[in-house]
């Protein structure tokens, strides 16, 4: 191996060499100036090549060159540089030095060097070379790179490497790396017996691990899309989230964070979304992106209480305010109550007909915003509404209509407990209960304090004696379900509670758990209290719907003068079939077994000419009806007022 004094005294031979050159070419341009050479001394018309060149200095990603001109007595001279491994290949000069960047380390490189003067050919090339430094490292991932060095002139060596030991070659393969760390190599030819040559330096910089896409999850509303997602493996590093809308490619990218979850606001609905997650680090570290599956925002639906309808006896019409989200089409959904009948009618715009559909019948109605490409449809429930048959009542005009259904809030000098307020909504009208709220839309009807005109607080001051709980509170079919986590529901049917409720100061503890509805002075609000309190209370009961004149089909039918056909007083009441050609109508009920003056109400409240039938009318009756003789008949004479004997 080569002392560090031969290397000094090599040095020194380089550069008294150079200086000679450069006092020989000082005197060949002074001579072919006093000669008046327009181009060069050496052939006519072309520049004389480029005699003296030398690399300055080279770092791992540069080198830097000098030269001499041909001749100091010309002036203009410039310079074509050729590259053929560099990033630009041929370049011009007009001084006689340049830097090559942009080279990768431990690389060899070839320089040629051609001067040129204005209308001569240019001269010869000077060639020479050099190779960059010391360390080159490639091949990087996120726990190994490869280094690579120039071999060392000496015979019989081996190289000594920081991160993979003692290895033969000028390459090694440095593994179990930490990812996004910076890595210092070094390198050192050794042979046995020989004193150890300086260390060469290289840096690495491994790359970072990207987050697991599999495992991110996404909250989406209409105008946001919420993200969360598990750490990079790699230590120290940031995350940036981008969100690019896919309809117009514009994006949205949040500044770096180190937390593990990110929010995307003011979004449109409606809309497809790609987002990505980098991994960052400082210090020179590339960025590693991560590609998310595509996202869709939600769309809106329509606002419940602007819905505006029409029936006749075979169709429901309703129109709507349209949803916010562009580009969406309506589907309105009818299906009659109790039956499996449904009827659905789509549109563009805010508005649809159902059609075909069951005269004198209710109907549950549903919008669902739709969208092409994937989007889910977003369902409103709208207000049930009823075909038309003949005009529909309630029990008593002291109860007030609204979208079919009838509504009481029953005041007075007692109040009752919920049982007792149960029983007398049904004594009322055997088809109601206690207040049962199925949209928004009737919610909000029955809460407008100023057009309800309820009277709570005044009236329930003014004439409840017995109230055990001044409270201003009026019963309600509400209350909460223990057996089923305390869930809400309604004492009607069971069903769950599917609109908001304005809670005066929460719901209160068990046993606490039955709704009434407090009167706040300004509006109404909800509260629970103990069944035993003694209250007003509020019913509600489906419209009373007659059916249309109907002509008889037989020929008994047919001598007899037209009746009019109609249900029976409620649900409690179930009709009864008479001889042929018989002019009653008649229904029978257990609901009112030996109370003659509540069945004898209930059967009044039917029709204006209705009566309990007495019982040697009933002789008529086939064998199977007799047998509800002791039950309360009620009936419908004919226009002569005459009954059957």
């Amino acid at each position: 191996m080569r002392s560090q004094a031969d290397r000094g005294r090599s040095l020194f031979c380089f550069y008294r060499l150079f200086l000679v050159a450069a006092a020989a070419t000082l005197l060949l341009c002074d001579e072919a100036a006093a000669q008046g050479t327009s181009c060069g001394k050496l052939v006519p018309g072309q520049v004389d090549p480029v005699t003296v060149a030398a690399v300055r200095s080279s770092t791992n990603s540069s080198i830097i060159v000098d030269w001499l001109p041909p001749d100091r007595g010309i002036t203009g001279y410039f310079y074509t540089l050729s590259c053929p491994s560099c990033p630009t290949q041929q370049l011009n000069a007009s001084d006689e030095t340049y830097t090559f960047r942009g080279l990768t380390a431990a690389t060899e490189y070839s320089f040629s060097i051609q001067a040129g003067l204005r209308n001569c050919r240019l001269s010869p090339a000077f060639h020479l070379s050099r190779r960059t430094g010391p360390v080159h490292i490639s091949d990087v991932t996120e726990t190994s790179f490869r280094a690579r060095w120039a071999a060392s002139p000496d015979v019989g060596v081996e190289y000594e490497v920081s991160c993979a030991g003692r290895v033969p070659d000028t390459t090694a393969v440095c593994t179990g790396q930490p990812s996004g760390a910076s890595v210092t190599v070094t390198v050192r030819p050794v042979k046995t017996g020989f004193p150890p040559a300086p260390f060469i330096h290289g840096t690495a910089l491994t790359k970072l691990f990207p987050i697991d896409a599999s495992l991110v999850s996404f909250t989406i509303t209409e105008t946001s899309i919420s993200l969360t997602w598990a750490a990079s493996i790699t230590e120290g590093v940031l995350y940036r989230v981008t969100c690019r809308r896919v309809s117009t490619g514009t994006s949205t990218s949040l500044p770096p964070s180190k937390y593990l979850s990110a929010s995307i606001s003011s979004l449109q609905s409606g809309e497809a979304y790609n987002l990505s997650v980098a991994v960052t680090k400082q210090g020179g570290f590339d960025e590693v992106v991560t590609w998310l599956p595509i996202q869709l925002t939600k769309l809106f639906g329509i606002d419940a209480s602007s819905a505006q309808y029409s029936s006749n006896e075979t169709a429901i019409s309703v129109t709507w305010q349209p949803s916010s989200t562009s580009g969406v089409s309506y589907q309105l959904t009818c299906k009659r109550v109790g039956s499996g009948e449904v009827s659905t009618a789509s549109s563009s715009t805010p508005s649809g007909t159902c059609g075909s559909l069951q005269s004198g019948q209710e109907y549950e109605l549903r919008v669902a915003v739709q969208k092409a490409g994937g989007f889910d449809d977003v369902i409103t429930a709208l207000s049930n509404q009823l075909t038309n048959g003949n005009r529909g009542s309630c029990a008593t005009a002291d109860w007030l209509q609204f979208n079919g259904f009838c509504y009481l809030l029953v005041k007075g000098s007692n109040g009752r407990n919920l049982t007792a307020a149960v029983s007398d909504c049904q004594r009322r009208d055997p088809s109601a209960h206690l207040l049962w709220i199925t949209s928004q839309s009737e919610m909000n009807w029955v809460m407008d304090y100023s057009a309800r005109n309820w009277r709570l607080r005044e009236d329930y001051r003014a004439q409840c004696q017995d109230c055990r709980f001044q409270g201003d509170a009026a019963w309600t079919g509400l209350y909460r379900y223990e057996a089923d986590g305390g869930k809400f529901k309604w004492l009607r049917d069971n069903s769950s509670v599917n609109v908001s409720i304005s809670w005066l100061v929460g719901p209160s503890r068990p046993p606490m758990n039955f709704g009434l509805l407090f009167d706040a002075q300004t509006r109404l609000m909800w509260r629970t209290y103990q069944p035993e309190a003694r209250h007003f209370h509020f019913c509600k009961a489906p419209v009373r719907v007659q059916q249309p004149e109907t002509a008889g089909t037989d020929a008994a039918d047919a001598a007899q003068e037209k009746t009019v056909r109609t249900r029976c007083p409620s649900a409690a009441w179930s009709p009864i079939s008479g001889r042929p050609g018989a002019s009653l109508q008649m229904c029978y009920t257990k609901l009112y077994p030996g109370s003659f003056p509540q069945a004898r109400e209930e059967c009044r409240r039917w029709a204006p000419n209705a009566d309990i039938l007495p019982a040697r009318s009933l002789h008529g009756l086939s064998r199977f009806d007799r047998r509800i003789l002791f039950l309360h008949v009620c009936y419908i004479a004919n226009k002569t007022g005459k009954s059957d004997s």
